[in-house]
């Protein structure tokens, strides 16, 4: 349930935006727009009972895969939100406020647009930077100022710049490029069709597709797929509603605006056989899968043990060899030190030798002398 305060709607410019709302919502037989069931008012608030999508938002998904979708899946999305703008146009209406958080995901992972009606930006524009959101993981323009993020979307051809990373496909760029572009030169619905970058999609078979993301749902009121969960909206004063009171000049915006959906009046479901069929191949595909992994997780198991093996070995070479070495700089220490000594040896045998001949010729030298001296 939304709650809209009178007093807010009163001060606002554009007075008839919570009307368009409603009126998209009532009027709507899109399966891509979400569907009202009751409007109904007190003397102070409004309020509005739509579906419930328990599947979360676009940027509750986003965060869940860090703020960027493989192509592949935000291709899905994004085909499914083009279907839904161009039903929306055909209703001859404007969302002006198309971006993650206003795209919700029901219980089977497909898109329903919300909230309607509260800025100013052209659809295919917003759709242009919701492709580049989802593909870069943030906004083409933004900036740390608002005035330079205003600055920059009206310089858009000098400030919308490829990205190096993540890398982009030719046709993911050419679709943003045709989409954040002046108005006379901006891609229109059959020109979304008909690009490039949806050649793999099936348009007529979209909704019966199963989405890349399927929400697990444990209940009616399960909000576990939102990041926030607003705050109990207050209960309607019921007082205010039983009590018959004096008619003001301040309710004559809101003539009108209740609303009660008929009993019995369905949208056109989705061909659940198809629906069906499509979740088991998904899921046979998931099993195979799962049985792929476990395979190589079991051969990274044994290549892991295989691993460690070659590494205690090489541990125990590495102390063999650290061994051998230190006991063959061991034993040529043993050598020089011997050979020292040898050498030592040597040298005071030289020296002897050397004594015993000088005393050998000083007795020579003494008893020529001494015969010279008899003469």
């Amino acid at each position: 349930m939304k709650t809209l305060r009178k007093q807010d709607t009163l001060a606002q410019t554009g007075v008839m935006f919570y009307e368009e709302e409603r009126d998209i919502m009532t009027e709507a037989v899109s399966p891509w727009i979400t569907a009202l069931h009751y409007a109904f008012q007190d003397s102070q608030l409004l309020y509005l009972v739509m579906d419930f999508h328990p599947g979360g938002d676009l940027m509750t998904l986003l965060d869940r895969f860090d703020g960027v979708l493989e192509e592949e899946t935000a291709r899905f999305y994004l085909a499914e939100i083009a279907l839904a703008l161009h039903d929306l146009h055909a209703m001859g209406y404007v969302h002006r406020d198309v971006k993650p958080e206003n795209v919700l995901l029901d219980r089977c992972g497909h898109v329903k647009l919300a909230d309607f009606g509260s800025a100013k930006d052209c659809d295919y524009w917003s759709l242009g930077v919701v492709a580049f959101e989802m593909l870069t993981g943030r906004t083409p323009f933004s900036d740390d100022k608002l005035g330079s993020t205003y600055n920059n979307i009206q310089q858009h051809k000098k400030h919308l710049v490829r990205p190096s990373e993540p890398a982009l496909s030719d046709a993911a760029w050419s679709l943003i490029a045709g989409l954040l572009t002046d108005n006379n030169r901006r891609l229109a619905h059959a020109d979304v069709l008909q690009h490039a970058f949806f050649t793999s999609v099936d348009w007529n078979n979209i909704a019966n597709t199963v989405p890349p993301f399927i929400p697990t749902v444990n209940g009616v009121d399960d909000t576990s797929n939102f990041d926030e969960v607003s705050p109990e909206p207050p209960s309607p004063s019921l007082d205010s509603l039983l009590s018959q009171q004096k008619f003001s000049g301040r309710e004559l915006p809101f003539i009108g605006f209740t609303f009660t959906k008929p009993l019995g009046e369905t949208r056109p479901l989705k061909d659940r056989s198809v629906l069906s069929a499509k979740v088991d191949e998904k899921s046979e595909r998931l099993q195979k899968i799962e049985e792929e992994r476990n395979r190589l997780e079991a051969a990274l198991a044994r290549a892991e043990d295989k691993s460690a093996g070659y590494v205690r070995l090489l541990e125990v070479e590495k102390k063999d060899r650290m061994s051998t070495e230190k006991r063959a700089l061991e034993l040529l220490q043993d050598i020089k030190r011997k050979w020292k000594r040898d050498e030592e040896e040597r040298l005071k045998v030289i020296q002897d030798e050397v004594k015993r001949y000088q005393a050998e010729c000083k007795s020579m030298e003494e008893k020529y002398h001494f015969s010279l001296e008899n003469l």
